[in-house]
């Protein structure tokens, strides 16, 4: 397979700074690397094994790097950052993999993962100050494996009609919601460090089925994980919650909790490891201080008649 080089020699010997867009229409095997690409982007379509390395992408009108209906892509060690929309966008696309990036300071999201795109890998990056970290939407099959996802505007890592997800070994601090739920099937959500947002995870409408297990929930200012929705299928294991103002909060949709989920053997919260008094203990301490007044209570009124 021969594999054609695009580099900033190639394309103007003279010139050893700064071009433009780069758009690859209907090809393959190429490799883009080396280029400083200011106020334009790099567009991949109708394309397969396709690498993008070692460049760097900023003040882009539009996205940073851009990839439809295309498969085999690898976009590795870019940096890009301050895209009017997002740093890196996949569309229709399949079999890509994102990893060794840093991508930062863009108006949307560092890197979309969107319209039925598939076996997508996100790995190693750094997705650092954009509106919204990873958004994952009507796709299936992604693995987000050891990134670093921090001070998003909105959310860290957004799903919405995602199915059969991995998110694994990530660092997830100081966003406002660091993983946000909506609608998706098979998530599992595993070993992340999720410390200092203002939610850890929240799970919203339509889940069918999450796994959120053996992860640590630091320092978050109101829940390490609110269930607003209560999915169909669920295991919260093996995690540790630790100053968390309150650790796992059931809403429900409503303003306050209004009782204690019943858990079946394929929905269980249990052997996590929770530092300190959580909303459902609280709630139970409540009733048990409750019943012991009542007894009290009943105890006084007999003796008065006796």
């Amino acid at each position: 397979m021969l594999m054609i080089i695009i580099s900033i020699t190639i394309l103007n010997p003279l010139v050893n700074s700064q071009i433009n867009t780069i758009i690859i229409k209907n090809r393959s095997n190429l490799t883009i690397k080396d280029l400083h690409i200011v106020d334009g982007n790099i567009t991949v379509i109708n394309s397969k094994n396709i690498i993008i390395k070692d460049n760097i992408i900023s003040d882009s009108p539009y996205y940073g790097i851009f990839i439809y209906n295309s498969s085999n892509i690898t976009i590795i060690h870019n940096t890009i950052f301050s895209s009017y929309y997002d740093g890196i966008n996949i569309k229709n696309s399949s079999y890509i993999k994102i990893q060794d990036n840093i991508i930062g300071q863009n108006g949307q999201d560092g890197i979309t993962i969107w319209y039925y795109s598939h076996n997508i890998s996100v790995i190693n990056n750094v997705i650092n100050q954009n509106k919204y970290g990873l958004g994952i939407f009507g796709s299936y099959y992604i693995f987000v494996y050891n990134n670093v996802v921090r001070y998003s505007l909105i959310y860290g890592i957004y799903l919405w009609n995602a199915s059969y997800i991995l998110i694994r070994d990530n660092i997830i601090p100081k966003n406002d919601v660091a993983i946000n739920i909506d609608k998706g099937n098979s998530i599992y959500i595993a070993n992340d460090t999720i410390s200092n947002n203002s939610v850890g995870i929240y799970i919203g409408e339509g889940v069918t089925s999450i796994n959120i297990i053996d992860n640590l929930f630091y320092n978050n200012s109101y829940y390490g994980i609110l269930i607003y929705y209560l999915p169909i299928s669920y295991h919260i294991l093996g995690n540790i919650f630790y100053i968390n103002k309150e650790n796992i909060f059931y809403a429900f949709n409503t303003s306050f909790n209004t009782y204690v989920p019943i858990l079946s053997s394929v929905n269980t919260i249990t052997e996590n490891n929770i530092s300190n008094i959580t909303y459902i203990e609280k709630l139970l301490i409540l009733i048990s201080i409750s019943l012991i007044i009542i007894i009290l209570i009943l105890i006084k009124l007999r003796n008065k008649k006796e």
